[in-house]
């Protein structure tokens, strides 16, 4: 699945650390079209790994002054498939106290990595510190064992000058009928115009890890940002 939690043109940030694309959103001079192409390390969604090794990643913005935004991101999960999702929203901005609401749609080319998601992403912040909530559903099927199977994950995340971390708790959010936490701390800035590096520690727990043991991960993540329009 996908990184969420905008600082989104950072490959690794708070953006793979997981929770709502709309989050941090950069306000666009009336509307703005944007693309975004970068390297990860390792492709990591809400302290679940999603790749075994080096993920590239690219993706497509557009946002409007309103507060309304729609994109399109990607990424590399294995050797026989890659993801895409589909996402939009609108965020407000009420003298500081920030509210928004929005939706993720989870996809895969060749269907062979996992099934589809599909989530509502709300989340409210002030100042450094933002508060979300994903209720979504993976589409397993319609009946039997491989009925759909819905999940909620809640995480609060704070920022700092380029340092972050995030805190989440995800409720059977991978299919395996338990809850699983992640914390991820890092830093994000920017080495060239528009180009920007992200450092981050990933701390998974058991349930979240495919070992089937608690996990700390290093993470480094590269990505370039460019107008489209």
């Amino acid at each position: 699945m996908k990184k969420l939690f905008k600082l989104k043109t950072l490959a690794l940030s708070m953006a793979m650390a997981g929770s709502s694309m709309a989050v941090l959103a950069p306000t666009a001079a009336q509307a703005e079209v944007t693309g975004n192409i970068g390297m990860m390390s390792q492709y990591y969604f809400r302290g679940a790994p999603q790749s075994p090794g080096v993920s590239p990643e690219f993706g497509v913005d557009y946002e409007h002054e309103s507060g309304l935004y729609l994109g399109l991101w990607s990424a590399k999960v294995d050797d026989a498939d890659i993801e895409y999702d589909i996402y939009g929203g609108y965020e407000v901005d009420l003298s500081g106290f920030v509210l928004g609401a929005g939706f993720t749609l989870y996809r895969y080319l060749e269907g062979n990595f996992d099934t589809p998601y599909d989530e509502l992403n709300f989340w409210a912040g002030f100042g450094p510190v933002t508060l979300m909530l994903d209720s979504g559903i993976n589409r397993k099927g319609s009946a039997g064992p491989d009925k759909d199977e819905s999940y909620t994950v809640v995480s609060i995340a704070a920022e700092y000058e380029g340092f972050y971390g995030v805190v989440g708790k995800g409720s059977d959010f991978l299919g395996k009928g338990t809850d699983h936490t992640w914390v991820q701390l890092g830093y994000s800035t920017e080495i060239y115009t528009d180009t920007s590096i992200d450092f981050s520690i990933l701390r998974s727990s058991k349930e979240a890890t495919e070992s089937g043991a608690a996990e700390t991960t290093l993470l480094l993540g590269i990505n370039k940002s460019f107008s489209l329009m």
